[in-house]
């Protein structure tokens, strides 16, 4: 069993956000899909993915727990039963069908807009039947705008409603394998960046200690990033400017989290089908009568 100094990531990220910069969560969200990936590439699934079940080593290592709901993806499971925490739940699951791979992605992409936002996904919202609704009509966290388009790219292919246009974790590893090895490229932008010169210059030490210098025997040299000249100045630029925001929002005292609802729940639990759907169902009803009586009163 491996011990986390720094517990899980949603503590962590409560506690150390203001400090995090961009390398550190692409650092973070390497690990935690390369982790994903060797569960996947077994044929099983996690069932139950949130940032409560990601445990932090250091500042750019994590690791998944919580292998309670983990299990072959051609596996029989209870239709009795949903468990989960509801933000990350895909929307397909809470219809009825199996936990998939593409269930996990979808969580997996709620883990990463936590991680680059430092905010909890719906902590302003009771978790109950109304959201579980919202969420199935195609409600997803706000765009992080201090994030690089890519990464806020990758995040909405990963909530996809059609499971099937979801991307497979092997890509969405390499998509951040492929960040992750442009970040050495990010402290030379920003300091020659006509905008943030100024601003960052004394921020230039900090930056090059959270950027790691890959050497030959790194497993991004190893892929082969380095031989096919495959830099992109848009995304180094990108991953530059978010920089430049993240840094911004810190010397703002900007304060990501939000006072949490009192009825948002972030430990995973069981719900029973049978009920939720029924309450659903309710719900469904009253906001179609809602707006037929609604539709009645603008032709009036």
């Amino acid at each position: 069993m491996r011990f986390a100094p720094q517990g899980d990531l949603r503590r962590y990220l409560l506690r150390n956000f203001d400090n995090l910069s961009l390398p550190n969560k692409l650092g973070i969200a390497q690990t935690i899909c390369a982790e994903l990936e060797k569960i996947h590439s077994k044929g099983w699934v996690h069932g139950d993915l949130h940032c409560g079940n990601i445990l932090l080593l250091n500042e750019e290592n994590a690791f998944i727990s919580d292998f309670g709901m983990c299990r072959p993806t051609d596996a029989l499971e209870s239709k009795d039963k949903l468990y989960g925490v509801i933000p990350n739940i895909a929307p397909e699951i809470i219809h009825g069908h199996p936990r998939s791979q593409a269930g996990d992605i979808y969580s997996l992409g709620i883990v990463l807009w936590e991680l680059v936002c430092g905010v909890i996904a719906f902590a302003d919202r009771s978790h109950d039947v109304h959201l579980i609704v919202d969420i199935c009509d195609g409600l997803r966290p706000q765009t992080c705008h201090f994030a690089p388009p890519v990464y806020n790219d990758l995040l909405e292919r990963c909530w996809n409603r059609d499971p099937s246009k979801r991307p497979c974790i092997k890509d969405v590893l390499n998509s951040i394998e492929f960040w992750c090895y442009h970040r050495r490229q990010t402290d030379v932008v920003i300091i020659n960046n006509i905008i943030g010169s100024n601003l960052f210059r004394s921020n230039y030490k900090t930056i090059s200690n959270n950027i790691r210098l890959y050497d030959k025997n790194d497993r991004f040299e190893k892929n082969g990033f380095h031989k096919c000249g495959c830099f992109d100045e848009t995304i180094t630029n990108q991953l530059a400017n978010s920089q430049n925001a993240g840094y911004i929002y810190t010397l703002m005292n900007w304060k990501p989290n939000k006072p949490i609802h009192s009825e948002a729940v972030y430990s995973s639990r069981t719900f029973s089908y049978k009920s939720l759907q029924d309450e659903i169902d309710i719900l469904l009803s009253w906001r179609k009568s809602n707006q037929k009586s609604n539709q009645s009163s603008i032709v009036k």
